[in-house]
């Protein structure tokens, strides 16, 4: 099971370029701090949203320096404890990878949580500024894979995290005895207006977890949620039929 597009299986990673960008982050951030080798362990006693602040900062720069589009605290595949490609034994277990929706890009992350009272010209303008004359082709694409959304939806579709579930899909495709699945979960809770499926939002429904008074107020816990949730947490068991 791999939620939120799965990490890559690192086919292409090259291990010695990202230790050498995680030792100049390292670095940078020490330095951001005030703070050199020789002092790395009074880290323990800098305050987490300092560290945090250091640490941003230091792969904000980099990034600038080096050209790359984001810097960040990548996953080092080392063949042994983190692997490039899926073991000869894996070819005999299920599989499932997928994205929801919306993943960071949610109407809640972006503000828009008026999005459902939207007028037809606000949506036409609305989808125009953001797709210009390939307007009517995203709309037309969008109605297809998910002809139960409204228009204005397709604003908040993730395009980060589904390459990579996809991606991931097709290479253990590529030696398997065993079952492959793909998922996009696409529940809108229904509080607040309406909030497109946002990172991490399945996970309630993964553990069946909706009756949890927390969760119940934050979901909604609508009769369409409940049942949702039935359905995803056996998926999520892998279990056929």
């Amino acid at each position: 099971m791999s939620e939120s597009g799965g990490a890559l299986n690192y086919r292409e990673t090259d291990p010695a370029k990202s230790i050498e960008h995680q030792q100049a982050i390292a670095a940078a951030t020490l330095k951001n701090l005030g703070l050199d080798g020789s002092r790395i362990n009074e880290l323990k006693k800098v305050h987490y949203r300092d560290l945090l602040a250091a640490g941003t900062a230091a792969m904000q720069a980099l990034a600038k320096q080096t050209g790359v589009r984001r810097m960040g605290w990548d996953v080092i595949a080392d063949d042994q404890y983190v692997l490039r490609e899926f073991c000869e034994w894996a070819a005999s277990i299920p599989y499932m990878a997928g994205t929801v929706m919306s993943e960071f890009n949610s109407n809640l992350a972006k503000g828009e949580l008026t999005k459902n009272d939207w007028t037809a010209k606000e949506v036409d303008e609305k989808l125009t500024a953001a797709f210009g004359d390939k307007k009517d082709e995203v709309v037309a694409e969008f109605k297809k894979v998910q002809p139960q959304k409204k228009i204005q939806d397709v604003l908040f579709l993730d395009t980060t995290f589904r390459p990579g579930a996809k991606m991931v899909l097709a290479r253990k495709l590529e030696n398997t005895k065993a079952p492959v699945f793909n998922y996009i979960f696409a529940y809108e809770y229904p509080i607040d207006g309406g909030i497109t499926s946002f990172h991490c939002s399945e996970i309630a429904f993964a553990f069946h977890a909706l009756s949890e008074p927390h969760i119940h107020l934050a979901t909604g816990a609508t009769p369409a949620g409940l049942a949702l949730q039935d359905k995803v947490s056996q998926a999520w068991a892998l279990r056929p039929g």
